[in-house]
């Protein structure tokens, strides 16, 4: 079995800064684990990828899995994602969107149109009031657009400049949240 090349690439270029893969880390006491990753044609044992992994030290353990890598990036310090070959998504943390399935069907709000290009139009089921909120979160639940409203029947809100994928429209007041919405941006 021929043993494939190890695809990682990283250097310590100050004593506080580490390039891995093109991409600097603060070095500090703690340790981060970083994560590279390599396509690869099938394995003998039918696997077809390799993800690396390591805690900051010289040591590096690998992973088969069985589709191919074309992509590994951070997002953080502690988030990476990998991409294969059909577009399938991993990740080594769970997506935090603080959202659940009892806000997501609340009738409350209307999107339209959703899927959406340039604009959506959000609709309350009564005026939006003073110290009504709307937030816009990406599927990693950070805020993209955040906004009070004073008294009005419906919000028109920009999304072209947003990357394509789903986002949450979450409507809340000084009591909690009132209600979220799924929207696609396409």
């Amino acid at each position: 079995m021929k043993t494939p090349p190890i695809l990682v690439n990283f250097s310590k270029i100050k004593p506080e800064l580490l390039l891995l893969n093109f991409k600097k880390y603060k070095i500090k006491d703690e340790f981060y684990i970083f994560y590279s990753g390599a396509a690869y044609d099938n394995f003998s044992n039918g696997m077809a990828g390799l993800i690396f992994e390591t805690s900051g030290n010289s040591i590096w353990t690998f992973q088969n899995v069985d589709y191919p890598i074309n992509s590994i990036s951070s997002y953080s310090d502690s988030i990476v994602f990998a991409v294969g070959d059909s577009g399938y998504i991993v990740t080594n943390k769970d997506l935090q969107t603080n959202i659940s399935k009892y806000y997501l069907n609340e009738n409350k709000i209307h999107v339209f149109p959703n899927p959406s290009q340039n604009e959506i139009v959000i609709v309350y089921e009564s005026e939006f009031i003073v110290g009504k909120e709307i937030e816009i979160l990406n599927n990693l639940g950070q805020v993209v657009f955040h906004q009070k409203y004073s008294i009005s029947e419906k919000m028109i809100v920009n999304i072209v400049e947003f990357p394509i994928g789903i986002y949450f429209i979450k409507v809340s007041d000084e009591s909690g949240i009132i209600g979220i919405k799924k929207v696609t941006k396409t």
